[in-house]
């Protein structure tokens, strides 16, 4: 503005050559300040992408991993927590996940952890399970008979490797002198404490799948609550509806 001003004054008393000159300053000055404000927005939207503030919830690495770990958690226990097929050597680790050996000895040989929980995992850790199947082709309980489906606590022992229903342990006690009294129902190994592993849990698993939501929420509130009442009309986390119900 300040120079296209310089630029009329001075157009009003002088020659013609002067104006020409005085109005290309003008165009090459308003073409030089529009190029500026196309390359302050293209340099602003590249530092946007780069600034982890502005990373969608999606996009965000946390986050991924724990939707990574929802849909492993949702495949029968029974099957390979990579690959969610039928394992032809299933194998399971110390925290209860089952997996192809073929599989997750490749996991093992490139990061040395295990892909659902993270934590160290070596070939030594690593149990073969025996699975016994029912008529219908699906895990049952050697012992009781009754199917293993996705509400059913499973459990195995190391020792031996076979998969039970958790009711074999009823008559288990773990911490005394007996403890070598402990035995496996079909193998009549001893089993200690530390023997058995717990493969699936269903309240530790919605416990954990709660937990992932929650977690989630911190990056993207609009799945904040299940009610899904807006954010304005959500009550506080101090207001308490006990003290206001007679």
């Amino acid at each position: 503005r300040i120079y296209l001003r310089m630029a009329v004054g001075r157009a009003r008393c002088s020659s013609p050559a002067v104006i020409i000159f005085w109005g290309l300053v003008v165009v090459v000055l308003i073409s030089s300040d529009k190029s500026r404000r196309v390359l302050s927005r293209g340099s602003s939207k590249k530092s946007r992408r780069k600034d982890p503030i502005h990373i969608k919830p999606s996009e965000h690495p946390e986050n991924r991993q724990l939707e990574t770990e929802t849909q492993i958690e949702e495949s029968p226990w029974h099957r390979c927590r990579l690959t969610k097929e039928t394992p032809d050597e299933p194998v399971v680790t110390p925290y209860g996940d089952v997996f192809d050996l073929a599989n997750i000895a490749r996991e093992i040989v490139k990061r040395g952890k295990c892909p659902v929980t993270g934590n160290p995992l070596a070939f030594k850790d690593l149990t073969r399970i025996i699975i016994v199947k029912g008529s219908d082709g699906l895990p049952i309980c050697p012992v009781t008979r009754h199917s293993l489906d996705a509400m059913s606590n499973v459990i195995c022992f190391r020792t031996s490797g076979r998969v039970y229903s958790k009711h074999v342990l009823e008559d288990f006690y773990f911490g005394g002198e007996d403890d070598d009294d402990n035995r496996d129902p079909i193998s009549n190994e001893p089993v200690h404490e530390g023997d058995v592993v717990t493969i699936q849990d269903p309240i530790r698993a919605a416990q954990k799948r709660l937990m992932a939501r929650e977690e989630a929420q911190r990056f993207d509130p609009s799945k904040a609550l299940s009610s899904g009442l807006p954010e304005t009309v959500r009550a506080p986390e101090y207001f308490n509806v006990e003290n206001y119900v007679e």
